[in-house]
């Protein structure tokens, strides 16, 4: 998600007011059914060209003269009217169902995370901190986001914090990561966090690593 969905979020609520307004307006529903001047003029088109046409037609006419006689006329279909008040505040329910439902879901917090990352190089250091903390606090939220927890392993082990970085990477190893750089990254944060101990698990981590990735650099530091 980028800077781009506000603006695709509002063409979806500009369309969806035009369907709402604008489309009501040019429907037209079915005129009247088929009347008895209908079936005359039916009539008058098959017996065209025919010998007893004239005779035929006269018959028609008085038919049609003597239903006419015993039957009201047929009741026409009338254009529906809508109110422009109804339409505007289904618009803004549309609008504001829209808008809870995305807050109730978290994802307008990926969105604005995503914004903040995307200008982090002009950010201060400050505002990294607590873009950090707000990462920290939706990655909690959300520990199948694996972009998350990638991101704040690499922060922290970037950062001279192994124990922290560790708690993601075995988080992304445990939901099936494989990657070479992850699981490499992992066997450092958990020798680093030991001071400088090579347990079981570290080594065999980093040699999963260096089996598909010879040059993996997180892994070639652990095994030293």
């Amino acid at each position: 998600m980028n800077s781009a969905f506000p603006v695709f979020a509002l063409l979806l609520w500009v369309v969806a007011a035009a369907m709402m307004i604008w489309l009501p307006r040019i429907w037209r529903r079915g005129g009247a059914p088929e009347t008895n001047e209908d079936w005359l003029r039916l009539r008058q088109r098959e017996l065209a060209g025919e010998a007893e046409a004239a005779e035929l037609r006269e018959e028609a006419a008085l038919r049609l003269l003597e239903d006419q006689a015993g039957e009201a006329p047929p009741e026409k279909s009338q254009r529906p009217t809508y109110s422009g008040r109804g339409q505007l505040a289904a618009v803004a329910v549309v609008a504001i169902a829209a808008w809870l439902m995305y807050r109730m879901l978290g994802g307008w917090e990926d969105v604005q995370i995503a914004e903040q990352l995307g200008r982090i190089e002009q950010s201060q250091p400050e505002d990294v901190l607590a873009l950090i903390d707000r990462i920290t606090v939706r990655a909690e939220a959300r520990p199948a986001n694996a972009d998350y927890a990638l991101l704040l392993g690499e922060y922290y082990l970037s950062g001279n914090e192994p124990a922290e970085a560790l708690r993601y990477y075995d988080r992304l190893i445990e939901a099936g990561a494989t990657a070479p750089e992850i699981l490499g990254k992992a066997a450092q944060s958990e020798f680093l966090s030991s001071g400088r101990v090579l347990s079981r698990r570290a080594r065999a981590r980093a040699e999963q690593a260096l089996a598909v990735d010879p040059m993996q650099a997180a892994a070639l530091a652990t095994m030293g």
